[in-house]
């Protein structure tokens, strides 16, 4: 593996992404995650600011056309949080 890390963008920022996935990329130095994306601008921007990820998108396909993202991890809500 080359010294360059891995840079990750995250599609989703619920639980699975603020308790789970970011952080424990953060641990890893062969990642870094340097994209994220949310249905909502704010609450990209609120987790870009929360890990100090310099990118945020409203449109995950922005996000997958970034250049400097070489992986994409989605996390969708988990099917119990979608029953209404």
């Amino acid at each position: 593996m080359s010294a360059q890390a891995i840079r990750v963008g995250i599609i989703g920022t619920g639980f699975w992404a603020g308790y789970g996935h970011i952080p424990a990329l953060r641990t890893l130095p062969e990642f870094e995650v340097v994209a994220v994306s949310a249905r909502r601008k704010e609450s990209a921007q609120q987790a870009a600011e929360k890990f100090g990820i310099p990118h945020a998108y409203e449109d995950a396909h922005d996000l997958i056309k970034d250049p400097d993202v070489d992986l994409v991890a989605v996390l969708p809500r988990p099917r119990s949080a979608c029953r209404s």
